[in-house]
């Protein structure tokens, strides 16, 4: 498949065209980014063609990115053919930069997804809790754990009912 790339100056893509084997063109995005290099704003559309699975008619995805002074996002909002999708994604974060929590809301402002997390004393995370609202409500809660030095050592993941759904263990090696 032929496809289409323009740079900038520090090689991020502006611009990206795909094009099905016949010649046409099947998808194109553009993005814009900020004076720190952040993605601002991408715009993908879907062109209708048979091979791609995008149906019968464009469709026109958009998302743009809101950042705080300290150049962490704080606000994702996405739309469809000009119209809000879904999901709005807002962050919140304490004073050492650490992710406290997201809110995934849909257009209606209905709550769908939460995430929120603890730190330690070294800023590293402890527990991290995903609430879904997608229809059943579902909650996972992570807990990690560091050794003496402060290396990653497990992640494991609990339903509400305490009992262990994933681990996670690290070791790690010396190398003289």
């Amino acid at each position: 498949k032929k496809k289409i790339r323009k740079h900038d100056e520090l090689g991020r893509v502006l611009h990206w065209e795909a094009f099905t084997p016949d010649g046409r063109k099947g998808l194109t995005m553009d993005y814009t980014y900020s004076a720190s290099g952040k993605i601002l704003v991408e715009d993908k559309v879907f062109l209708p063609t048979a091979e791609s699975g995008y149906g019968a008619e464009t469709d026109h995805y958009l998302t743009q990115y809101t950042y705080d002074e300290q150049d962490r996002e704080i606000q994702q909002l996405s739309y469809l053919n000009d119209e809000v999708l879904g999901v709005h994604t807002n962050y919140k974060y304490d004073n050492s930069g650490n992710l406290l929590l997201v809110h995934n809301v849909d257009k209606d402002g209905q709550l769908k997804m939460k995430y929120e997390a603890t730190y330690n004393g070294a800023g590293k995370i402890e527990e991290s809790t995903v609430t879904s609202y997608l229809g059943l409500e579902m909650t996972t809660i992570w807990k990690y754990s560091y050794d003496s030095k402060g290396y990653f050592l497990s992640c494991n993941s609990y339903g509400v009912d305490g009992v262990v759904c994933t681990e996670y263990h690290y070791t790690y090696q010396r190398i003289d």
